[in-house]
């Protein structure tokens, strides 16, 4: 709560943002709800003041460099505005200094899961090609796994990310090879964080609420979740005639430690009527791969090991 000058600031003061930071920075904790999940798992520089104890400079710079760290990692500068200044020994902290902290310290607080995109790593967590034929269904499942809870709660509370995109090659020079080529090479990306799941490109399906969160709570092998659905018409309306046939990501939580993620492109087309006969269902010789960017935060706040991936390959 803002003060006025002549309010007296002490430790109760400074417990208020010592809580909203230490919480940021410090350990995880295990729900399934973002708006309650908080800890980047690092050790705070600032400690706590006992109730009757005098909040010194010392403190308050420490606590100052904590707030400071986590701005940084948020975005990337260490310029606040307003302006948070350190105290020298023997200073009274003033109105203006801690209203500027408290400032600060919440929007921090705000926008605890985002890391600037300067701090996060990308590297390739796992891609994988279908080069064979193929029809109807084709699902290539892959598990992530952290090496603990902690880990895992860690790359999400402090803004990582798993991004999913699909591509084509080697496409046939008939319509249905071609359109399912335009179609792979015209999803664009989808990110999956803490907070939400979205997306670059023209998929008409886009279920923005289903992030990590959301998967840990209301998700398992038996309850597989539904992402994102592209239909090849979402790209280019001269595709409707193929409007059954569609590229999903689904994921599902596994357990503490692992989540499991699917893509699948859907030919459920029966085919067209060329002549006298039955209709004739093409089969398609695209080469599909699905590919998972790991974005990792790495920052001077916090470090993060990406998770491990692994896969049977599509079928």
């Amino acid at each position: 709560m803002a003060k006025s000058v002549g309010d007296k600031i002490g430790q109760a003061e400074y417990a208020t943002l010592y809580t909203e930071v230490s919480n940021i920075l410090g350990t995880p904790v295990n729900v399934t709800d973002d708006t309650t999940a908080y800890g980047w798992n690092v050790t705070p520089a600032s400690s706590s003041v006992s109730v009757g104890d005098k909040v010194t400079a010392v403190d308050w710079n420490s606590l100052r460099a904590d707030i400071l760290r986590c701005y940084f990692h948020i975005v990337n500068s260490t310029t606040t505005s307003p302006v948070i200044s350190t105290l020298s020994s023997g200073d009274a902290i003033t109105a203006t200094q801690y209203n500027n902290m408290e400032t600060i310290s919440t929007f921090n607080y705000a926008n605890r899961f985002t890391a600037h995109s300067t701090h996060l790593t990308s590297s390739t967590g796992l891609t994988a090609t279908q080069t064979a034929t193929w029809n109807g269904t084709k699902t290539l499942s892959v598990t992530a796994t952290w090496t603990s809870l902690a880990h895992k709660l860690q790359f999400w509370n402090a803004g990582g990310k798993l991004r999913f995109s699909f591509s084509g090659s080697n496409a046939g020079a008939g319509n249905k090879d071609q359109d399912w080529l335009g179609a792979l090479n015209g999803f664009g990306t989808a990110d999956l964080t803490a907070t939400n799941f979205s997306t670059t490109g023209p998929a008409s399906t886009v279920n923005t609420t289903r992030d990590a969160y959301y998967l840990f709570g209301n998700s398992d092998a038996s309850t597989i979740l539904t992402l994102i659905t592209m239909n090849l018409s979402d790209i280019n309306p001269a595709y409707s005639q193929y409007d059954e046939n569609y590229l999903l990501v689904k994921a599902y939580h596994v357990s503490d430690t692992q989540m499991t993620f699917q893509f699948q492109v859907v030919d459920a087309d029966t085919g067209d009527q060329t002549g006298i006969g039955p209709a004739v269902d093409e089969d398609i010789t695209v080469d599909v791969t699905g590919t998972i960017t790991v974005l990792t935060p790495n920052s001077l706040a916090v470090s993060v090991a990406a998770p491990s991936f692994s896969s049977g390959g599509w079928a």
